[in-house]
């Protein structure tokens, strides 16, 4: 199966107390045309094992927001596919970690990485909103002298 999904052999997920799943959607190839064949099939796959998604994981960046334009214009575009690949997979939430796009987290300030994560956030809510996606941020810890 795609996107390293196994069938369960004996009993199906529900049945053994699951009743959801988290998706990356980091899992597909965001970069090329393979996403949206990828995403369908994974979806064809949840279902044929009885288990819901849930929740698509979006793309994030590791150390922080000082990448170069073209990075950034990349990134871009995978957080579209990321976000029309949840629709796909019929997700209700699409999750942001608290870093994507935005800074490192070492020196951790709340005030600051809303702003951030707002601004970061902002040009991909409408595209959400029009495919049905709610776009939430995932509430993580913060370990002292960390890097993500």
């Amino acid at each position: 199966m795609p996107c390293g999904m196994m069938p369960y052999p004996e009993a199906r997920p529900l049945e053994i107390g699951f009743d959801a799943a988290d998706f990356s959607t980091t899992l597909l190839d965001l970069s090329s045309d393979a996403w949206k064949p990828a995403a369908e099939q994974a979806l064809a796959d949840a279902q044929e094992i009885g288990m819901p998604l849930a929740v698509g994981h979006l793309p994030f960046v590791k150390g922080g927001g000082s990448q170069p334009d073209a990075f950034w214009e990349e990134f871009h575009r995978k957080m579209l596919h990321a976000i029309e690949a949840s629709a796909i997979l019929r997700v209700e939430y699409a999750v942001l970690h608290t870093n994507t796009g935005t800074l490192v987290m070492k020196d951790y300030r709340a005030a600051e990485q809303l702003e951030w994560v707002l601004r970061h956030i902002e040009p991909f809510a409408e595209h959400a909103a029009k495919l049905g996606v709610k776009l939430v941020v995932e509430n993580m810890p913060v370990v002292p002298g960390a890097r993500v």
